[in-house]
């Protein structure tokens, strides 16, 4: 399963949502027989947040955008 796009509104942040769309769409991944989850974020947004959900960085592309750091993040599916 590729997940392209998790955004929460600024009011909700912080509130569990977050983690109940992510856990949804694992559940649903693996419904669908999927047995790992691969998603992308920059040093600006979530990292942490995937991280606290089980997730581990496999890669990271420096200076994309400029200044800044793309993060892989995967969660294997049980």
């Amino acid at each position: 399963m590729d997940l392209s796009l998790l955004w929460v509104a600024e009011p909700v942040r912080g509130k569990g949502q977050g983690r109940k769309l992510l856990e949804a769409a694992e559940d649903e991944a693996r419904s669908q027989g999927c047995r790992g989850v691969f998603l992308s974020t920059f040093s600006f947004q979530a990292r942490p947040f995937y991280e606290r959900l089980g997730c581990e960085v496999i890669a990271d592309v420096p200076d994309y955008p400029i200044g800044h750091t793309y993060h892989v993040p995967k969660k294997a599916l049980t």
